[in-house]
């Protein structure tokens, strides 16, 4: 997706010092590989378009735990095209609460129909951004208020800007609440909500009046 050797290669590097951690790429390994790895450096496509600034790299740390799931313990999240990284440690302070029309960033390339719903039952004002990474970022930052996305990912595109975000405070989750797993062995990944902690109870109402309806 845009990722080059060269690039590939320095993002290895910069991690390779890590001890008793194995590395994973999105771009160069079969899924179900990727489930024995515990550290993920990843690009989006929005990297080879040359004139954006919405894409993102990700580097997730997932440890074992004594309990039935293990957990996101570090990550980071650069936005080369912004010039910032942020990360667990420190952690980013958490968004002050804006003074405006809630703002709710979806896909550029397409608004899943619940998001839709939701933003027009609470008044919700959209915005459109590229990459998991930049939009859950955007939350982080205070540039917007809301990501909730339906349609579906993979565990490894939202891993780390969940962790990041998680962080700051924010509130995170699947659509209908219920916690974010990582590192199951399906992948796929549904949903998922990351907004201001104020706004989450509303939110999740709304997705279930869009479900019965």
């Amino acid at each position: 997706q845009g990722v080059d050797d060269e690039a590939v290669g320095e993002c290895v590097a910069s991690i390779h010092h890590v001890p008793r951690r194995s590395i994973f790429l999105q771009q160069t390994f079969a899924h179900l590989n990727q489930l024995h790895s515990s550290l993920v450096c990843e690009t989006r496509g929005e990297f080879g378009e040359g004139d954006r600034d919405d894409w993102a790299v990700h580097i997730a740390l997932w440890q074992r735990s004594a309990g039935s799931h293990g957990e996101l313990t570090d990550a980071a999240v650069a936005l080369p095209g912004l010039g910032l990284t942020l990360s667990t440690s420190p952690a980013p302070q958490p968004p002050a609460r804006q003074e405006r029309t809630p703002l709710m960033v979806v896909s550029r390339s397409r608004t899943p129909a619940v998001a839709a719903a939701v933003a027009q039952e609470l008044g919700f004002d959209g915005v459109r951004l590229g990459s998991a990474g930049a939009k859950t970022m955007a939350v982080v930052l205070g540039n917007v208020d809301v990501y909730l996305h339906a349609g579906g990912q993979y565990q490894w595109d939202s891993a780390a800007p969940i962790a990041v975000a998680r962080a700051a405070g924010l509130h995170t989750s699947r659509i209908d609440g219920s916690p974010l797993v990582y590192n199951e062995r399906d992948t796929w990944l549904p949903d998922l909500l990351v907004c201001q902690p104020h706004l989450a109870d509303d939110i999740l109402q709304a997705v279930r009046n869009f479900t019965r309806n």
